[in-house]
C-alpha cells in the first residue's frame, strides 16, 4: 500500500494510521520522517535532497510525523510545536531558492491529528524537468531514491537522467 493512489487532498489521519496498522514499509515512492528539522544548513540540505530524490525518480510522498523502525511505519506521532502556515512557507521558499530547475507540481500540506499535533505531507510528482539539483551553501547534489532510501547519483546515472529528460522533451514536442 502507498499513498499515491489516494488523491492528495483526501489523505487524512485515517489513511496515515492505515500505514501503521498495515505495517507499510518505506518504498521507492514513500518515506517516513519522525521530525522536521530545517534549522541548520545540513538539515536544510537533507530536506531538499529528500524531496529532489523523489522528483528525480518516480515521485512519491514524504510523511513527517511518522515514527518508523527499519523502514516500517510504527506510530503516527505528529510534529510537536508545528505552526503549519509559517513552516510550509519556509519549506516552499527553501525549495524555490535552492533547487534547480524548480519542482513542478509539488504539494505540501499539514493534516491535524487527534492527538493535537500535525502530520506534514509532501507529495512530489515525477518530474519531466529532472534531474533536479540541490545547490545550497556551496554544496551541490543530485539525488535519486530506491527502496532503501536516497543516494547521490553517480556520473552514469546523471548522464542517463539528462538524456531521458531530453528524450521526453522531444517526445512531447513531436506529439504536439
Amino acid at each position: 500500500m502507498s499513498l499515491q493512489h489516494i488523491p492528495f487532498k483526501e489523505v487524512d489521519e485515517k489513511a496515515l494510521a492505515a500505514l501503521v496498522s498495515g505495517g507499510v514499509c518505506e518504498t521507492r515512492t514513500l518515506e517516513y520522517k519522525v521530525d522536521l528539522q530545517v534549522a541548520t544548513d545540513e538539515q536544510k540540505r537533507e530536506f531538499l535532497s529528500d524531496v529532489t530524490a523523489l522528483a528525480n525518480t518516480d515521485g512519491g510522498d514524504i510523511v513527517f510525523g511518522m515514527r518508523a523502525e527499519d523502514g516500517v511505519a510504527k506510530e503516527l506521532v505528529g510534529l510537536r510545536n508545528f505552526v503549519p502556515d509559517g513552516r510550509i512557507g519556509q519549506l516552499e521558499n527553501l525549495l524555490r531558492d535552492f533547487v534547480q530547475p524548480r519542482l513542478p507540481g509539488l504539494q505540501i500540506e499539514a493534516r491535524g491529528l487527534s492527538n493535537g499535533t500535525h502530520a506534514l505531507l509532501v507529495r512530489v510528482g515525477r518530474s519531466f524537468a529532472a534531474p533536479h539539483m540541490v545547490r545550497h551553501q556551496g554544496v551541490t547534489r543530485f539525488c535519486g531514491r530506491n527502496s532503501t532510501g536516497k543516494y547521490d547519483l553517480d556520473a552514469l546515472q546523471l548522464r542517463s537522467a539528462f538524456l531521458a529528460s531530453e528524450a521526453m522533451s522531444d517526445k512531447l514536442r513531436n506529439f504536439r
